[in-house]
């Protein structure tokens, strides 16, 4: 039993997701405008996650979460081609 125990334990550790405390946040100040100049892009914290805060060439602000879906990482913005990476 206690064989059996070693071996389904730790697959059973790596299939259950981590006990993560979501935050309960709705809103958070990310930057002051003058700290995010036109074409360029901030990290902030949203809780316990990343964002990015992009100011267009036209000077809107847009805030999207920074973490990639391809493969998690946290993503910068690249005022060269206009595009998050």
């Amino acid at each position: 039993i206690a064989t059996l125990g070693a071996i389904v334990y730790p697959i059973f550790r790596f299939m259950s997701p981590p006990q993560v405390i979501e935050s309960t946040e709705n809103s958070v100040v990310a930057a002051k405008l003058n700290e995010v100049p036109v074409n360029s892009g901030k990290i902030f914290k949203f809780g316990n996650k990343p964002g990015i805060l992009v100011r267009t060439s036209a000077g809107e602000l847009k805030a999207l979460s920074a973490v990639c879906t391809h493969l998690e990482c946290i993503v910068q913005y690249r005022p060269g081609t206009k595009q998050i990476w």
